[in-house]
């Protein structure tokens, strides 16, 4: 039995570490941490999309996402969407994208 548990744990540690993860903060133009913005990533290759949201301290974090090239959208009411593409994760890559949203003076 314990031999079993070790083989799922370590299977499952490989298998984490084959992924990438992506995490940030999301502010607007004074600093001001965006709480609940809607963050997207999209997997350029496969189409896979992820979804979060920021957190109370607008923090966002995706985890278990295939290495590769990715496009992030973040989009909060009252600012103009960001977007950044051609974003590269490698295997076992925690990466850092901060994000300052800007107001939109059209809305």
């Amino acid at each position: 039995m314990l031999l079993l548990l070790s083989s799922l744990v370590l299977g499952a540690a490989v298998a984490r570490a084959g992924q990438a993860e992506l995490t940030g903060e999301v502010r607007d133009q004074t600093g001001a941490v965006i709480v609940g913005a809607a963050v997207q990533v999209t997997d350029a290759h496969t189409n896979q999309v992820s979804r979060t949201r920021t957190s109370s301290g607008g923090i966002y974090t995706l985890t278990h996402l295939e290495p590769g090239l990715y496009a992030v959208t973040v989009e909060a009411q009252g600012f103009r969407r960001f977007v950044r593409e051609d974003l590269a994760l490698a295997t076992g890559e925690r990466r850092r994208l901060d994000v300052t949203l800007v107001l939109d003076t059209l809305s």
